[in-house]
């Protein structure tokens, strides 16, 4: 008995910290900021480079993704410095033992024309084959052949009208769900608290906006165009408009055509805060209203 009671009190001990060591994850989850950082570049030769990375809890979860247009983009995600996902394929070193390009296209060609002999010969020699079998073969098998080929053309005409068939049925269907769709839009802007809806809405991205809203944002570059009353009329309305506030900043050469571009984006995203502003935005009674209508 005294065993027994051991043995589930160890149980009891150990399932106790798998819950707490669950709920201590979720807080971290919850409250612990993950930290983004995002770098872009669009060269003088045109190549676009991007890069996007993002850690939480002192590196202990790292992602990052790495893309250029003249390469292939890689993809890792680490925890404890140990990786878990990655699209990175180890190529094997070159050896010089290798033959040059022209030796190797040589001995392609010369491969092909053998091959394509080879071809030849053997159809001559089916060819030949057939025609002795056919000669050979008594009236009633050919007539049976000629039989079984009239009835494969006849499904061969039957299968498209079952292929048109399936089309137009989901075509219908597709056609129904847009009319779903419609038909819910058109609910929602008769709806008879719709200003209410709308009001509540537009806070609620914004409120989410301002949570997503970088700490660094930064552009600069240089950009120039085939006219140099282009590039000037391009750079004032950059300038003018609000765009410059947010830390815009691309000089104009009048010289030459060019676009030269570098730009960084640096934040923290907090879970728990977005989650709080969606449930409270769900929660109202105009919208709680609406989603019961639509389902």
């Amino acid at each position: 008995m005294d065993v027994l009671i051991n043995i589930l009190s160890i149980l009891g001990l150990v399932l106790l910290v798998l819950i707490l060591a669950i709920i201590v994850i979720v807080l971290l989850v919850l409250f612990i900021p993950f930290r983004y950082g995002i770098y872009s570049e669009k060269k003088d030769n045109n190549e676009l480079v991007a890069k996007v990375n993002v850690t939480w809890f002192f590196k202990v979860l790292n992602c990052y993704y790495y893309y250029n247009d003249k390469g292939t983009p890689k993809f890792a995600a680490k925890i404890l410095g140990f990786t878990i996902i990655s699209d990175e394929k180890v190529k094997p070193a070159k050896k010089e033992e290798y033959t040059p390009k022209e030796v190797a296209d040589e001995v392609s060609d010369e491969v092909e024309k053998k091959v394509k002999k080879v071809a030849q010969e053997t159809d001559e020699e089916i060819e030949i084959d057939l025609e002795k079998e056919t000669k050979q073969k008594p009236k009633e098998e050919q007539e049976s052949e000629k039989e079984i080929e009239e009835e494969l053309k006849q499904d061969s005409k039957e299968k498209p009208k079952e292929k048109s068939k399936k089309k137009s049925l989901r075509e219908k269907l597709y056609l129904d769900k847009v009319d779903m769709v419609i038909e819910k839009i058109k609910y929602i802007y008769h709806y008879p608290t719709r200003h209410e809806v709308q009001r509540l809405t537009i806070k609620f991205i914004k409120d989410i906006l301002r949570k997503l809203k970088p700490k660094v944002f930064k552009i600069d570059g240089e950009i120039g165009f085939d006219s140099p009353d282009t590039t000037g009329y391009v750079i004032g309305a950059l300038y003018a408009s609000p765009i410059s506030r947010l830390g815009v900043n691309l000089k104009g050469n009048f010289e030459k055509e060019i676009f030269v571009v570098e730009g960084t984006m640096k934040g923290k995203i907090k879970l728990f805060p977005l989650l709080w502003i969606t449930g409270r935005f769900l929660t109202k009674k105009p919208i709680m209203d609406l989603i019961k209508k639509l389902i």
